[in-house]
């Protein structure tokens, strides 16, 4: 019997990660609003639930698609936020700066033919502003609690107490930005009609709709990662230790 209408986004996602590439090319949200099943996300899109169950059979099958080679969920907390920092933390330092030049020398050459590239540039800062910040409380805060509780776990070091009894406010703080900055990628996929380029767009206009369009696959990514498994694990762990405290 096939289970896949009742399983969640992220439960699909997290099993097979080829099935985001699915989800990306129906605007279906995985990570903010992963907990949907897949029938009740067709539901709200309008979508045959037949035609996504067979394209979701091809991806699993097939040989494309984002393929990382870490089976995400079996991670330790540590592994599993040192994947994170090392691949999508430094994917967005390393790309912002580039939208936020793409943007702005769009707006300013095509800017009174398309006014809607100004909005979009000033989002893409906002957006950089949202992330930056974000990233700024997981490294320097919340990741090192974690890393701290998943030693305690294991090691049972008085010393990381603390870490473990502060977890969940700043975890409800992580879900909102996450929301906050896929609030703003919706809009800027609305602004650039799905990174849809209008027939007189330059090769930087180009660049910049395909950039955007890449930067919030991975985001997407990103996100999943920490709402559907590291947070999830993350608390049950935490509430296990306190149990035993």
């Amino acid at each position: 019997m096939n289970t896949l209408p009742s399983d969640t986004l992220a439960e699909i996602v997290t099993r097979n990660i080829k099935a985001a590439a699915v989800f990306e090319k129906h605007h279906l949200d995985y990570c903010c609003r992963g907990k949907r099943s897949l029938q009740v996300a067709c539901e709200e899109k309008s979508l045959e639930l037949d035609t996504l169950l067979n394209e979701l059979e091809e991806s699993e099958n097939s040989g494309v698609g984002i393929d990382y080679k870490y089976p995400f969920e079996k991670l330790s907390l540590s592994q599993l936020i040192e994947f994170i920092q090392e691949n999508h933390h430094v994917y967005v330092k390393k790309e912002m700066p580039i939208l936020k030049a793409y943007t702005e020398k769009i707006a300013v050459k095509h800017g009174l033919r398309h006014p809607e590239l100004l909005k979009i540039h000033d989002l893409v800062i906002k957006l950089n502003e949202e992330l930056l910040d974000h990233m700024t409380i997981e490294d320097e805060v919340v990741f090192p609690k974690i890393k701290e509780m998943d030693d305690f776990n294991h090691n049972r070091s008085a010393k990381s107490t603390h870490a473990i009894l502060s977890l969940e406010t700043p975890f409800k703080k992580l879900e909102h930005d996450h929301t906050e900055a896929g609030n703003l990628l919706d809009e800027i996929r609305k602004q650039t009609n799905d990174y849809t380029p209008p027939h007189d767009a330059c090769t930087t206009y180009k660049l910049a709709f395909a950039s955007l369009k890449a930067f919030e696959a991975d985001l997407h990514h990103h996100v999943h990662l920490e709402n559907n498994i590291l947070i999830p694990k993350s608390l049950t762990m935490y509430r296990q230790i306190v149990e035993s405290l």
